[in-house]
């Protein structure tokens, strides 16, 4: 899914960060030349959960906004513990048009434009 979400997201005009893991994303943003404005990741990922993951981004990147996903999670405790953090959640399966539709509003809400830099990260996880 993560090849997916960042074939689609390059198609779209972003430039996409990848990691294949929580560590190597936060690698990758203490490292990475452009501006990294949101953060796309599963919630349930091994060695490090999305929460984790977010917590620590925020550190190394106070502005960054985060879109949290999971197949599993549909549990309204996981949508409200991300609405609380100031998130979003996005439950999977979801279609192209739901991921850009909440992309731009989480970018709308920081009054970024789209093509801004994203960074795809974990099991498909985008930040």
């Amino acid at each position: 899914m993560r090849h997916l979400l960042r074939d689609y997201l390059l198609s779209r005009g972003f430039v996409v960060l990848e990691a294949s893991n929580g560590q190597q994303a936060l690698y990758t943003a203490l490292t990475a030349r452009h501006l990294i404005h949101l953060l796309l990741t599963d919630i349930e990922m091994p060695g490090m959960n999305g929460f984790e993951l977010a917590n620590q981004m925020k550190m190394l990147k106070p502005r960054i906004k985060t879109i949290f996903m999971s197949a599993n999670l549909s549990d309204h405790e996981w949508k409200s513990r991300a609405a609380q953090e100031g998130s979003h959640f996005l439950q999977k399966p979801f279609s192209l048009q739901e991921l850009d539709s909440l992309i731009a509003k989480v970018l709308a809400e920081q009054k970024f434009r789209t093509g801004r830099p994203v960074t795809v990260d974990g099991e498909g996880s985008v930040s």
